[in-house]
């Protein structure tokens, strides 16, 4: 399985920067786009940190496309979801950059 250090290791000072950012809008559903989306840890960290946010993550490279949200998902046969049990990850997406983004399964 594919994992990145590097996302292990900064995960916490960007999810606090999203934070910060964030803190006065926890009162509303938002809907971000993570792109280059990679390995997912990110995006799964995001997701369990910032529960009023529904993500869509998404790649260009399909063999490495959020292989820790899959492993996720493999692992609790579920997306992540946030405190109301509500799914805050969306299906990950596949993007050239000659066409748009779509479902690669």
């Amino acid at each position: 399985m594919l994992l990145s250090p590097q996302a292990e290791r900064n995960w916490e000072s960007l999810c606090e920067v999203l934070e910060d950012v964030l803190e006065d809008q926890s009162h509303k559903q938002l809907f971000a786009l993570e792109i280059g989306s990679g390995t997912g840890q990110h995006v799964i960290r995001f997701a369990q940190k910032l529960p009023f946010v529904t993500w869509q993550p998404s790649d260009i490279k399909e063999e490495k496309l959020c292989t820790a949200l899959c492993l996720f998902i493999t692992e609790h046969h579920r997306p992540p979801k946030c405190n109301e049990g509500t799914y805050t990850v969306c299906v990950l997406l596949q993007c050239t950059n000659s066409s748009p983004c779509s479902n690669p399964s």
